[in-house]
């Protein structure tokens, strides 16, 4: 139970049996332990609504599906089919709620040189007398300035993983009754008000719950902009050559490692579904986030 509805209750069923002074005076106790950080409220980690586990993922079935795009960059060529066992993936981003859980369990570590996430102004998340706070207003916005590493040791700690380019595809782009892939999540058809990105009126991330209209076929959210994703996949540029047929897992070395989907910062070709992004795993930006797949 969430010390705020622990302070509910107890404010309630006190209502009751003491004065309207009394009640004044433990309301203004509650409300100093819970915003006692001023601007910084107490974590959203704690009351967070999204549902978590298999709840809040979706289900990919088995099968074939066309990947990458022969009209597109070099690094996007071939098309070609590949088969796909069955796997789970999140509906959404992960959020900084969900983020805050786990760095007060394991703490923010350092991985390869840097930390999991840079605590910076960007990122909405600070560490307050060793507690994490999250900005208020953005608890349920997607967590930014994470690393590669600090998203693998996130799904790790979930119980998840970091989906494979391949996984990510077919996610965002296949159409499981027409046999068919999109453009983007939605469909052939540019529409800037289903997703969030330079074309559209925001100034940043936006809830990993908006824009359920641009969803992809499967109803996962945010495939294209809020925020690009890591993928489990080192990046190379003509892996599509030579990717076997079966569960293609990227190459086993590299300099980068791949993002997808596009940001709040992205013009509309860095949303579609094959384009392919890349960034050093050992850095975190205020426009990469990640979602997790079992």
């Amino acid at each position: 139970m969430s010390v705020i509805t622990t302070w509910y209750e107890l404010e309630k069923n006190m209502c009751k049996k003491i004065s309207s002074r009394l009640l004044l005076f433990v309301l203004s106790i509650t409300a100093a332990l819970i915003f006692g950080a001023g601007f910084w409220g107490l974590s959203f980690a704690q009351t967070n609504p999204l549902l978590t586990g298999r709840e809040g993922m979706i289900y990919i079935p088995p099968g074939p599906f066309l990947m990458g795009n022969n009209a597109s960059y070099d690094d996007q060529k071939p098309e070609h089919e590949i088969y796909l066992d069955g796997f789970w993936i999140d509906r959404y981003e992960v959020s900084n709620a969900e983020f805050v859980r786990f760095l007060v369990a394991m703490g923010n570590q350092v991985e390869k040189g840097g930390r999991w996430i840079e605590l910076s102004p960007n990122s909405r998340i600070r560490e307050i007398n060793g507690t994490y706070k999250i900005e208020i207003g953005y608890e349920n916005h997607p967590v930014v300035n994470v690393t590669w590493y600090g998203a693998q040791a996130y799904a790790r700690w979930a119980g998840k993983r970091l989906p494979t380019e391949a996984q990510w595809e077919k996610a965002a782009s296949w159409n499981e009754v027409s046999k068919k892939k999109r453009k983007w999540p939605w469909g052939d058809k540019w529409n800037k008000e289903l997703l969030n990105c330079w074309e559209g009126i925001h100034q940043f991330t936006t809830p990993v719950n908006s824009y359920p209209d641009g969803a992809s076929s499967y109803e996962i959210q945010n495939m294209a902009g809020n925020l690009w994703e890591w993928c489990a996949d080192w990046y190379a540029p003509q892996y599509y050559k030579v990717s076997p047929y079966k569960n293609p897992k990227g190459p086993g070395k590299g300099d980068y490692r791949l993002i997808r989907g596009g940001s709040w910062t992205s013009y509309r070709v860095f949303a579609t579904t094959t384009y392919r992004g890349m960034h050093s795993p050992g850095s975190g930006s205020f426009d990469v986030g990640f979602r997790c797949a079992r």
